[in-house]
C-alpha cells in the first residue's frame, strides 16, 4: 500500500497585508518544515502587498472578491478541491463564513475558524454569533490567540471550551533589541525628534478599536506638565484624518509625528521611552509583544491578555480601558524618571522571553500535526 500524500493546509485571509495576524502568517508560513505539510494561502479579496514575503515554495491564490460576494465559498471549495486540502485554517471573523461553507461543498477538508479579536471595540455582532454557532454544528473547531479570546469565545459566542485550542502569539526575539538608542538614533533625527524629547510610542492601525483618540487626548493633558513628552504614533487606517484633524484642534502638531505604515517597526521602537497600547479591545497584541522585545516601559490598557504579560507596576502600568486621566498620570510619572523607564524595560525584556517565537511556531506545528494525526486519504468523505 503506498504512503498517503503530505497533506495540504489552506490557510485563509482576507488580504496579506493589514497587521499582526498577516505578519505572523507570513512569519509561519516562513517557518513550517515544508516536509510535514503542503502549506497555500487563500485571500478573499487582493493577495495583497505582503505576499512578496512569502516563501517560493508557499503559493497564493487571491479570490479578488468585490464587496459583499457570495461566490467565495464556492469558489474556495473548488480550489479546495483540486489542492486535495485536509484542512482549511481561515483567520478571523470576516473569512469563516466562506470557509465553512467550502468546508460543507468539499465533504474531505476539516475546517479550523482562528479568532484574533474584534475589529471593533463591541462584543460579537448577531451576524459573527450566528456564523460562530452555525461553524460550529457543521464540525468546525476553532483556536485563539490567547485565552482571554478563547473566553470570549466561550461567553459570546457559545464555542465549548474543549472546541477550542488556544495558540498563542509570540515575537522574533531576534529582530528586537534591548539597546534602544543605537538603533533609533537614526529614526529620531528623520523624525525630527531631539535627544531630550520624550518620546511616546504606539504602533497600530488606525481604526476605531486602536482607540488613538484616547491616547491623544491623554497626551494634550501630560504635555502640560511635561512639555518635553513628543507622541509617536506607526501606522495607517481609516481615521488617519480624523486623528490629524484631533491633532490640530487641540494644538498638538508640534509634539505629534505620524509615521504611517512601516514593514520593519524595529527602529521605530528603537526611538520610543515609552510605549503605549489604548486599544478598546484585543485579543493579544503583536505590536506590545515587540515593545515588550524591545525592552520598553508599557502603559497598557487591561484587554485581551496583556495583563498577563504586562503585570502592574512589573513590567509597566495596567490601567481600565477609556482611562484618559490614568494614562496621563502614568506618562508624566515614567516621563519624569528615566530610573523607573530603565528599571521598567529591563523587566519588560526579560518577560519577552517567555514569548519567543518559537514557541508560537511549535503550538502550531503540534496542533496540525494533532488535528490531522490520522492519515488523510484524498477520496475519503470527512464524516
Amino acid at each position: 500500500m503506498s504512503r498517503n500524500p503530505t497533506p495540504t493546509i489552506l490557510h485563509v485571509v482576507n488580504t496579506l497585508e493589514g497587521g499582526g495576524t498577516e505578519r505572523t502568517l507570513i512569519a509561519l508560513l516562513n517557518s513550517f518544515d515544508p516536509s510535514r505539510f503542503h502549506h497555500k494561502v487563500v485571500t478573499l479579496r487582493g493577495a495583497g502587498d505582503w505576499a512578496a514575503q512569502l516563501p517560493d515554495h508557499v503559493s497564493v491564490r487571491a479570490l479578488d472578491a468585490k464587496g459583499k460576494s457570495r461566490r467565495c465559498g464556492w469558489t474556495l471549495a473548488r480550489y479546495c478541491r483540486r489542492q486535495n486540502a485536509a484542512l482549511i485554517h481561515a483567520r478571523n471573523t470576516c473569512t469563516w463564513p466562506d470557509a465553512v461553507m467550502a468546508g460543507l461543498l468539499t465533504r474531505r477538508s476539516r475546517v479550523v475558524l482562528g479568532f484574533h479579536g474584534l475589529d471593533s471595540p463591541t462584543s460579537f455582532t448577531t451576524k459573527q454569533r450566528w456564523s460562530a454557532r452555525w461553524a460550529r454544528r457543521t464540525g468546525a473547531t476553532f483556536t485563539a490567540v490567547g485565552h482571554a479570546a478563547k473566553e470570549q469565545l466561550q461567553l459570546q459566542a457559545q464555542i465549548p471550551g474543549e472546541s477550542i485550542r488556544v495558540l498563542p502569539n509570540g515575537v522574533d526575539l531576534a529582530r528586537f533589541t534591548n539597546d534602544n538608542r543605537s538603533i533609533g538614533s537614526a529614526a529620531r533625527a528623520q523624525l525630527s525628534l531631539g535627544p531630550k524629547d520624550i518620546v511616546v510610542g504606539t504602533v497600530g492601525s488606525l481604526t476605531p478599536v486602536k482607540n488613538h483618540a484616547m491616547l491623544i487626548q491623554a497626551m494634550s493633558t501630560a504635555i502640560r506638565s511635561l512639555p518635553e513628552l513628543r507622541l509617536l504614533i506607526v501606522g495607517e487606517g481609516p481615521l488617519e484624518q480624523t486623528l490629524k484633524k484631533q491633532v490640530r484642534e487641540t494644538h498638538l502638531q508640534p509634539f505629534v509625528r505620524f509615521a504611517g505604515w512601516h514593514d520593519h517597526v524595529a527602529p521605530l521602537l528603537g526611538c520610543m521611552d515609552i510605549y503605549v497600547c489604548s486599544s478598546a479591545s484585543e485579543a493579544m497584541s503583536n505590536a506590545l509583544l515587540e515593545a515588550m522585545a524591545s525592552g520598553l516601559p508599557i502603559v497598557t490598557t487591561n484587554v485581551g491578555d496583556h495583563a498577563e504579560h504586562v503585570r502592574n507596576n512589573i513590567e509597566g502600568f495596567v490601567i481600565p480601558p477609556g482611562d484618559s486621566e490614568q494614562l496621563c498620570d502614568r506618562l508624566v510619572l515614567l516621563g519624569r524618571s528615566p530610573q523607573r523607564r530603565r528599571e521598567l524595560g529591563i523587566a519588560t525584556r526579560r518577560r519577552a522571553q517567555n514569548v519567543g517565537f518559537n514557541r508560537t511556531l511549535a503550538a502550531y506545528e503540534e496542533y496540525y500535526s494533532d488535528a490531522l494525526k490520522h492519515s488523510y486519504c484524498p477520496s475519503e468523505k470527512q464524516r
